[in-house]
């Protein structure tokens, strides 16, 4: 994640204080930055089961999932079998 990125994502967290994000696509998932998070539960069954929790700036925390990008399971207007 870029440094401009980055600043940007720990503005939304700051501001919005979500209990939890969804983030669409595994590259984006690998490339997120650690914001002094730390590693949180897995999803037992799940095909991606690691989590991240972030710290929030005004106390708690949110916790962080990766889903596969909706786009990736449509190739010309059919979904694929699996990934």
């Amino acid at each position: 994640m870029s440094t401009e990125s980055e600043a940007a994502f720990v503005e939304v967290l700051d501001n919005l204080e979500p209990q939890g994000v969804i983030v669409l696509g595994y590259r984006l998932w690998n490339h997120l930055a650690d914001l002094d998070g730390a590693q949180d539960e897995p999803i037992v069954g799940a095909s991606q089961t690691q989590t991240w929790r972030y710290p929030l700036s005004k106390g708690g925390t949110c916790l962080a999932y990766g889903i596969r990008h909706p786009a990736s399971q449509v190739a010309g207007g059919n979904p694929t079998s699996s990934r």
